[in-house]
Parts: C-alpha cells; sequence; structure tokens
C-alpha cells in the first residue's frame, strides 16, 4: 500500500508524495514520525478564515465584550426590570396591608341614625293620639273545645237617628220612624200626640226620619224632605208650591187653655212661588189637616171657602174662620217661611218666636 508522510512544520502541514515501504508490522519504536490523522473542518474554523477575510480575528473562547452603547441599552433594561420588579412589590404590599377605617364614612352613618331616630319620635309624638283613639276588630281564634258553640241570635245595635236641627226652639221633642216607606203609621202617630195634654203655651216638636235598608242586614236612618212627607198625604197640592219646598220642615203643638192647637212650619226657595203656591192650595189645606192631625175642619166647610186678609204683628196674613176661634191662618214670617195653624191667637205666638230668632 502506497501512503503519503505527512510533514509536519511549525506553521502548517504538508504532504509529500515519497512513499513509505516499510512492513505492515513495523514496531511503532522503528518510526521516527507518526503520520497524523487528516484535517477535519469544523464550524469554529470557518469563523476563523471568515474573520480573517473581514480583519478581525474574534477570541472565540469568551464572548466579544459589548459595545459602549450596547453595554447602556442592557443597564437601562436591567434598572427598568429592577424598578418594575419594585414597583410591582411596593403595590404587593398596599394591596396586602389592611386599609385604616375611615372615619367619615362612620360619621356621616351614626349622625344619619340619630336623624332617623329622631324623626320617627317626632312622627310618633303626633300620630299616636290617632293611633290610639282607632277601634279594631276583635278577632278570636276559633274554640276547638267540646262545648257546644251558643245559638243565642246577637242582639242587634239600636240606630241613633240624626236629630234635625228644630226651626223653633221647643219644649219637648219627638222624633218618629217611619219604616217600609208606611206614612199612615206616622200620620197616626202625630194624631195620638194631638191627643196628649200638652201645658199652656208650652211646644211639642216632631221630628221625622226614614229608615233605609243597604243590605241584608245594614240599615240607616235620614231626615225626610218637606216634599216627601206631603205628598204623602194623598192631598192634592199645587205643583207650583212642590217645586218651591225646601227639605227643612216642621210639625208640632202649641198648648192653649183648650186642647193643644197643631202646627206647620215650611220652607221655601222663593217668595213669590211660596205665595202663589199658598193661594192655590187654601181650598185643600183643612183637608190635610184632618189627614196629618186628626182634626175635622173640613166637615164644618161652606161649599164656599173664602180667607180673608188680616195683619199680625206688622205681617200680612190669610185666615178661615171655620169655627169660633178655630179655623186656618197663615203667615209669611219672613220672605221664605211660612206658618200655618188652627188659631189665631197661636199664630200671632209663633210668630214672635220665629222673629225672635
Amino acid at each position: 500500500m502506497d501512503k503519503t508522510i505527512p510533514k509536519i512544520s511549525s506553521n502548517k502541514i504538508s504532504f509529500s508524495s515519497e512513499l513509505y515501504e516499510g512492513a505492515e508490522n513495523t514496531p511503532l519504536s522503528d518510526i521516527t514520525e507518526i503520520p497524523k490523522a487528516n484535517f477535519v473542518r469544523t464550524m469554529k474554523n470557518d469563523i476563523l478564515e471568515a474573520s480573517k477575510k473581514q480583519e478581525i480575528i474574534p477570541h472565540l473562547s469568551t464572548p466579544p465584550a459589548p459595545s459602549p452603547v450596547v453595554a447602556r441599552m442592557d443597564t437601562q433594561k436591567k434598572e427598568g426590570v429592577a424598578e418594575k420588579h419594585n414597583q410591582v412589590s411596593s403595590d404587593r404590599k398596599i394591596l396586602d396591608t389592611p386599609s385604616a377605617p375611615r372615619r367619615i364614612g362612620r360619621v356621616l352613618f351614626v349622625v344619619a341614625l340619630i336623624l332617623i331616630l329622631l324623626g320617627g319620635a317626632f312622627l310618633l309624638k303626633f300620630l299616636w293620639p290617632k293611633i290610639a283613639a282607632l277601634e279594631f276588630p276583635d278577632i278570636r281564634t276559633p274554640s276547638f273545645s267540646s262545648q257546644k258553640p251558643d245559638n243565642k241570635i246577637a242582639e242587634e245595635k239600636p240606630l241613633i237617628a240624626p236629630i234635625a236641627e228644630s226651626i223653633i226652639p221647643t219644649t219637648l221633642q219627638k222624633q218618629i220612624i217611619i219604616t217600609n216607606n208606611n206614612f199612615a203609621v206616622a200620620f197616626s202617630d202625630i194624631s195620638s200626640e194631638r191627643k196628649k195634654e200638652l201645658l199652656e203655651n208650652s211646644l211639642k216638636g216632631l221630628s221625622f226620619v226614614e229608615e233605609i235598608s243597604l243590605g241584608q242586614t245594614e240599615k240607616k236612618l235620614e231626615s225626610i224632605s218637606a216634599n216627601r212627607f206631603i205628598m204623602h198625604s194623598d192631598v192634592l197640592v199645587p205643583e207650583i208650591l212642590v217645586r218651591s219646598l225646601e227639605t227643612p220642615f216642621m210639625i208640632g203643638f202649641m198648648g192653649t187653655a183648650n186642647a193643644p192647637a197643631p202646627f206647620l212650619i215650611l220652607k221655601v226657595s222663593q217668595h213669590d212661588t211660596g205665595l202663589i203656591g199658598m193661594y192655590e192650595w187654601e181650598q185643600n189645606i183643612p183637608k190635610f189637616f184632618d189627614t196629618l192631625f186628626g182634626t175635622s175642619l173640613a166637615v164644618g166647610l161652606q161649599a164656599d171657602v173664602k180667607f180673608r186678609d188680616v195683619v199680625i204683628l206688622g205681617h200680612d196674613s190669610r185666615i178661615l174662620e171655620i169655627y169660633p176661634d178655630v179655623g186656618i191662618a197663615y203667615v209669611f214670617a219672613n220672605p221664605r217661611t211660612i206658618v200655618v195653624t188652627t188659631n189665631k191667637e197661636v199664630l200671632q205666638k209663633l210668630l214672635q218666636k220665629i222673629t225672635s230668632n
């Protein structure tokens, strides 16, 4: 086998073309120069070769020193990272540190609570009398005992009728309740009251209320108007007078030396209509008194009923004499108040009472 023996110098390796003709088993001690392995190309050698071309010989064993600009940037970057780390650490400390109590919030809360308590006490002071006056229903729990329930019917509370204000002051006052639209019973009660004894110059007044049903059990009492009362007497009353009548009216008796004298007081809305209505009603006034008070004035009447004008205490009046000291007399005590009675002296006394009020 022909082999080329490389010659090694201090600077570079060279190869000669001289042949080595030794035996295959030649001892190593007999060989003065041992040939080295072929040159192997590496990355480092390539870098060296490239550096030589650029006239730069880097020290591959140690990394090249950074330039001043790069070093400054690295320093700033490290300082920025350290500062950011310190900032994060400080933020964590702030978050981990418990917050101090807010004194202003506590003060506002205490002030608001005090105001609420004072307001509640103020309202309670003024509302308590009204609350105490309220009547609450009596709520009882059901009894499950073996006792049998009481089957007694609860007593109904009596209805309290409103007492109408009397047109003139009276000595006695009685209220008549009309039920089931039964005015005939009321007229009978009036006739019974006329037959009772009454001291001379004493006045007894009668007021009338009607029972009205609001349901199966609930009822109430209402005052009766003059229009409604007169229309149930079955006596013809002029329409102009009916339209002129107002709600208040009064029926009563005045004690005299003989039997009590009945009287009727009406209120009208206008003097003219009231005057015309009374004039047209003159023919039927005696019959109305017979129906209302149980008198017998119409029995003694002649076919031609004539009233005459008289002046009583300076007021123009109309009078019909049927019996001695008994008849029908009426007067306008004022432009809207009419007084009708059966006795001239009684008319004069009633006129005095009304004008003095």
